[in-house]
């Protein structure tokens, strides 16, 4: 499979069927409206011309987003709008919460219908069983991380965002330490890329073997690549740091990324 991996611009695909476009780590913010209008153009042309292809955003779509308070919420009303209209009349569309956006269901599928993954989802299609996931739970080493994780997602910590925390303060929280973690990804080392995926490659196999899937499909890393090894495929999505691109399998099992 891994030499059907290749790079296309998706405006320039003539006749082609996808059965499916994953997206992760877009990190929409107030300051990259462009990134916004980027995703809102390609939910346009894919309304326009009646796609019947399933979305999967895995994770970190949003930079930052808890429950109800979000400093991208106003921004990005269109952009949900388009999304719930294509989730009605096209195609499933299904998001994954991450590190950045938790708690999304009150947001996402009480008001615009969207299903919400808090964890991983494996779905198949064109005969291949594809792990989905948004890819943080990949180095078991980082206790500091799955702690603040598991934190995050206790039920009372819902609560609080929901009904107490006023939603600016959350909002601002999350806005500065989403700054801080932008930075952290574009300063790393070569060296620190290498283990990184080492780790990420090694866990999805566990999940593969696990799960007995072809496939994983994850974010989180913000390292892009695609590994086929011993007849199962791991790809992570990367960000859109570097470039804008949409991970797609099409009706012939090939997994393309496509420029938008």
């Amino acid at each position: 499979m891994a030499e059907n991996f290749q790079y296309q611009n998706f405006y320039e695909q003539q006749n082609q069927n996808f059965a499916a476009f994953f997206l992760s780590d877009i990190h929409l913010r107030r300051d990259k409206i462009e990134d916004i209008l980027v995703l809102e153009k390609f939910i346009e042309h894919l309304l326009e011309n009646k796609f019947k292809t399933k979305l999967y955003f895995l994770g970190d779509i949003f930079d930052f987003w808890f429950c109800k308070a979000s400093p991208v919420k106003q921004a990005t009303v269109k952009l949900l709008q388009l999304l719930n209209q294509y989730n009605k009349s096209c195609a499933e569309v299904v998001f994954f919460e991450g590190n950045h956006d938790v708690h999304l269901y009150h947001s996402l599928t009480n008001e615009h219908g969207l299903e919400v993954v808090n964890e991983r989802k494996i779905i198949n299609l064109n005969s291949l069983k594809i792990i989905l996931e948004h890819g943080d739970l990949f180095n078991a080493k980082d206790i500091n991380y799955l702690r603040l994780r598991s934190f995050l997602r206790l039920g009372w910590m819902k609560f609080l965002g929901l009904r107490v925390v006023p939603t600016f303060i959350t909002a601002a929280i999350g806005d500065y330490f989403s700054h801080k973690s932008s930075k952290t990804t574009k300063i790393r080392t070569e060296e620190k890329s290498a283990r990184i995926k080492a780790t990420f490659i090694q866990y999805a196999h566990q999940q593969l073997d696990k799960y007995a899937a072809d496939v994983f499909i994850a974010g989180h890393t913000h390292e892009r690549f695609i590994v086929d090894e011993s007849q199962k495929l791991i790809i992570n999505t990367g960000s859109w740091f570097d470039q804008k691109l949409v991970l797609a399998i099409t009706d012939q099992q090939k997994f393309l990324f496509l420029e938008i």
